[in-house]
């Protein structure tokens, strides 16, 4: 994340001097075009020139802050995951409740690893809950009674 953030800070640095760059030409073909030494053409392309170095510089701060954030958020979980104390076990658990109440139906991380965020874990369901559609031959489908007992294996 620290690099992620040096690489916005270059970018919004060259953004900003594209931007002064920008600002300087459309001033210097403005004085052009009332002197009558530069055409209406060249004044807008500098104009839209200008326009777009703004944008892009708003884009590079807007990166910046996030970058910033998702710094933030890093150092946050990792000092989340230190001890408390010099003294106190290297633990480097936490806790990670489940949105919703149910058993644990898959695991889809089951080794120690640096996960990124909205990575699936687990999946979280309630048995009781669950509905089950079985494609069944419609000669056997007759001989099946509504509510009978379906026993499921694997």
């Amino acid at each position: 994340m620290e690099a992620a953030r040096k690489q916005t800070g270059a970018r919004l640095e060259r953004a900003r001097v594209a931007e002064e760059h920008a600002a300087a030409e459309l001033e210097r073909v403005r004085r052009l075009l009332h002197a009558h030494g530069a055409s209406q053409q060249d004044y807008d392309d500098a104009l839209e020139k200008e326009r777009g170095a703004q944008e892009d510089l708003r884009a590079a701060q807007f990166a910046t802050h996030i970058a910033d954030f998702e710094l933030d958020l890093a150092r946050a979980a990792l000092i989340r995951t230190r001890p408390a104390s010099p003294g106190e076990a290297a633990d480097r658990s936490f806790e990670i409740r489940s949105p919703v109440d149910g058993r644990v139906l898959r695991v889809f991380q089951e080794s120690s690893a640096v996960v990124t965020p909205g990575f699936r874990l687990l999946e979280v369901g309630d048995p009781d809950e669950l509905e089950v559609e079985v494609d069944v031959l419609s000669g056997d489908a007759v001989k099946i009674a509504p509510g009978a007992k379906v026993y499921l294996e694997h």
